[in-house]
């Protein structure tokens, strides 16, 4: 992997915040992604030029892992299938009280938005989500640039 493409898979992980509402039946904020494996993009979508949304929803474990991940929604089955694996090597960073709060049954959505980045043009910002309540992760990706022979 070049080393363009490395610095860009680590500039990945930008989780944009929902809004948040003073009224307390406003489910509690995700917490933030402390460890991840790489980014999810994989190199089969990159090749055939992907770009596209996939949406789902999960719990996250007292140990800040995900369990019970559901796929409500995706554009294309390359962006999709890596974002198990990506998720299941995810952590959460989850209070010590997360047990006794509730945690781990709130259901948590984010929406996985998929953009490859041009030369000379910077990845675009991410939209606001589709659904409700769900959290944006951008996820940015040099687009291969076949060598003239």
């Amino acid at each position: 992997m070049s080393r363009y493409l490395r610095a860009t898979a680590a500039m990945l992980l930008l989780i944009a915040p929902v809004s948040a509402s003073a009224d307390d039946s406003e489910p509690a904020a995700m917490p933030r992604i402390v460890s991840a494996s790489s980014a999810p993009y994989s190199e089969e979508a990159v090749r055939k030029g992907r770009e596209g949304r996939v949406a789902v929803s999960f719990r996250i474990d007292a140990n800040g892992r995900v369990r019970d991940l559901k796929e409500t929604h995706s554009d294309h089955h390359d962006l999709a299938r890596v974002i198990p694996a990506f998720l299941r090597g995810a952590r959460f960073g989850v209070p010590a009280d997360w047990s006794q709060t509730g945690g781990p049954e709130r259901r948590y959505s984010i929406e996985f938005q998929f953009f490859l980045e041009r030369p000379g043009k910077p990845c675009p910002d991410a939209q606001p989500a589709k659904a409700a309540g769900a959290q944006v992760m951008r996820v940015c990706r040099g687009h291969p640039v076949r060598s003239r022979a």
